[in-house]
């Protein structure tokens, strides 16, 4: 086997188990998953509960066993106040502060960019291909595309809200699922109407080659004529 063949393998079993690996610190971020160790434990059912600020529980799961009587949990928490509390009635506060997630910003606003881009660029490039069936192809597929992405792009948006702590009513839920809805049934209208005018092409083309109907000439082939 080539070595460069064997590294890559190393190197896609590692990745995972070293990204998947991480350990809580006492201010966490929103959305993150971090994993939390335990101290030496000696419970009959090893479980941990996260009770939220206001008294509510918001989780209750088994603990991992990951080393004799150590054990471990992985969190991932939207922002606020916590506390982890192990089957032996020892407890931990977690604390997971909003924070200017400007990954998640940016990665927003160039979907936003390229959404926008998708939708102009079928009416700026005139022609994609010679190929009448394959450039109409290409246009309406930059659509649907353009389309997926704006559903896309109102779910991430609606993420950033939650994890920095914004109340997100139920109308807006709402109002996100009529908006992925109407979202989808245009992408399904414009495969279906991509579809149909490909096949009534290719029913015109194959008329006018049955009649024998020339191709017309470019301007090209004119001035050569002449």
């Amino acid at each position: 086997m080539k070595r460069w063949m064997l590294l890559l393998i190393i190197t896609l079993i590692i990745l995972p188990l070293t990204f998947g690996a991480v350990i809580c610190e006492e201010k966490l971020t929103p959305g993150k998953t971090c994993t939390m160790l335990t101290p030496d434990l000696s419970c009959t059912n090893y479980t941990y509960e996260i009770i939220n600020q206001s008294g509510t529980s918001v989780g209750n799961q088994s603990l991992t066993q990951l080393n004799g009587s150590i054990y471990s949990l992985n969190v991932s928490l939207p922002t606020g106040s916590y506390i982890v509390k192990l089957c032996d009635d020892s407890t931990r506060e977690l604390i997971v502060e909003g924070e200017d997630d400007m990954a998640s910003l940016s990665i927003t606003l160039f979907i936003l960019l390229s959404t926008l881009g998708l939708f102009v660029l079928p009416f700026v490039v005139r022609r994609f291909s010679k190929n009448k069936f394959l450039d109409l192809s290409i246009k309406r597929g930059c659509w649907i595309v353009a389309l997926y992405l704006m559903v896309l792009n109102s779910t991430i948006i609606v993420q950033i809200a939650e994890f920095a702590g914004i109340e997100v009513n139920q109308a807006l839920y709402r109002y996100m699922w009529l908006f992925g809805w109407v979202g989808y049934v245009f992408i399904m209208f414009t495969f279906i109407k991509t579809l149909l005018d490909l096949v009534e092409m290719w029913k015109k083309s194959a008329r006018d080659l049955r009649l024998g109907k020339p191709k017309k000439k470019n301007k090209h082939n004119e001035d050569d004529d002449e």
